[in-house]
């Protein structure tokens, strides 16, 4: 019987036979020169072009190149999160990809918490968020530019609140930009939905780049889950797909302030906006669809 094995760590000492399951290019490698030949990688990013964002080597994306196509040839299954993925790796490597052989699920992390709709005043005031990492590609600083515009053009009781773990960052940021209302903290994951219950917008605004374009941030799931109206880069490309279907949802532009005002016009009725994302959980969210659509996979590969 094969033996399922989910992490690398310490897993080297298990029969060859096993199963091997990497998250990343580098522990795929790892294992396929250990003798492993029956590995399911999980592509949960492009790295090379994440790597060249932040050290701008172009002899590192060279060299994670040539591993990241050496895997996608070497793998028995591999798992994308987005069809803009799949479709990059094949453009770029010139590869055939069969449909038997992968498996495309957004990044999510959490379930609808209904009761953060209904907290009293959500949608009546103007709480702003963002929430994550101050990485490059986050772009937190035009995150506060866009902020600030939006408080600098009257929004009553404008407020931003940054969850983050580099605070003394995000605060230098938030001074450098002159923002007035804000609060910067941490919170674990666990705690995010009571904390995210009084926010009525959330921030994930991204650069065109191809890193972006196949991505499917776990943050927008966040947002989402708890009512967070997203103002979202439409460089997005996965979720500005669902994002046409829906109506509380702001695509990032040069008018925001105005696209704001007018869903605000609108009426928003907190009843409404559950309803919506809920059916986005159950289409595009739905934690159980993609376990038994990948159980269903994975067995017809004969690897479960």
């Amino acid at each position: 019987m094969v033996k399922y094995v989910q992490s690398l760590h310490g897993a080297f000492s298990e029969s060859k036979e096993n199963i091997m399951v990497a998250a990343n290019i580098v522990d795929a490698i790892k294992a396929y020169m250990r003798g492993y030949r029956k590995l399911v990688v999980w592509f949960q990013g492009v790295e090379p072009e994440e790597s060249y964002m932040r050290h701008k080597s172009m002899v590192r994306y060279i060299i994670l190149s040539r591993m990241e196509k050496f895997v996608l040839r070497r793998a028995l299954f591999r798992i994308f999160v987005s069809e803009a993925m799949r479709r990059h790796y094949e453009r770029k490597y010139g590869l055939d990809i069969p449909e038997r052989t992968c498996f495309c699920m957004p990044c999510l992390n959490t379930e609808i918490h209904e009761e953060a709709f209904a907290k009293e005043g959500k949608y009546q005031g103007n709480t702003f968020v963002y929430v994550g990492s101050l990485a490059v590609w986050q772009k937190f600083e035009q995150t506060v530019e866009c902020y600030k515009d939006v408080e600098d053009a009257g929004a009553p009781g404008a407020k931003f609140i940054v969850f983050t773990k580099e605070q003394e960052k995000a605060k230098q940021v938030l001074t450098k930009y002159r923002v007035r209302n804000y609060e910067v903290k941490y919170v674990p994951n666990s705690e995010l939905p009571k904390h995210l219950s009084s926010a009525k917008y959330g921030f994930i605004i991204r650069d065109d780049s191809i890193v972006n374009r196949v991505a499917t941030p776990t943050k927008i799931s966040t947002y989402l889950s708890c009512g967070v109206i997203p103002i979202y880069s439409t460089v997005l490309e996965d979720f500005h797909h669902v994002a046409g279907q829906m109506k509380y949802v702001i695509p990032y532009s040069e008018r925001l302030v105005e696209s704001i005002n007018r869903l605000s016009a609108s009426g928003i009725n907190h009843m409404d906006v559950l309803k919506e994302y809920k059916e986005v959980f159950d289409r595009y969210y739905n934690i159980k669809k993609y376990v038994a659509g990948l159980t269903s996979k994975l067995r017809s590969a004969g690897l479960v």
